[in-house]
């Protein structure tokens, strides 16, 4: 694989520039999968900043069912929780959709709903309270703080 190749893709991902993210990828479908210096991958990158149809296009091109969108970078981040944290509601939306998505971190205070909440991010806060009242997403609660109000 050639690292210019993927700093170029991871390029294209976060730029939104679908057409050259095509290109890439089919040049080369390691670089579908291949990180970084920070372990992220061409969705990491995607997801950071918030072009959904390159996060789509990245998304089937890994396959149905690929748990891509879970996979986490050095800083424990995943694909979904870069969204959150950025404010891209289009692309966590989109995430949220789709069955294989593990919405939590090992560490509670580190879920998309925290990320979201602690970079201003209401209308995704929101979104996430909604998606979990209707049983779209797992946990969207950064804690349990609301399961000592017993009325």
């Amino acid at each position: 694989m050639d690292p210019a190749a993927l700093e170029r893709l991871h390029d294209a991902c976060e730029e939104g520039d679908i057409d050259a993210a095509r290109a890439l990828c089919e040049a080369d479908r390691a670089l579908l999968t291949a990180r970084d210096e920070d372990g992220q991958t061409c969705l990491h990158h995607a997801c950071a900043g918030g072009a959904v149809e390159v996060v789509r296009f990245v998304v089937d091109a890994c396959g149905p069912g690929s748990l891509g969108c879970n996979e986490r970078d050095d800083h424990d981040m995943t694909p979904f929780h870069l969204a959150c944290e950025c404010g891209h509601i289009a692309v966590v939306e989109y995430l949220a959709s789709l069955p294989q998505l593990d919405v939590t971190l090992r560490d509670p205070s580190r879920t998309g709903y925290f990320l979201a909440s602690k970079h201003g991010h209401a209308e995704i806060c929101d979104l996430l309270d909604k998606l979990h009242r209707e049983g779209v997403v797992g946990r969207a609660a950064a804690d349990d703080d609301d399961d000592d109000d017993d009325d």
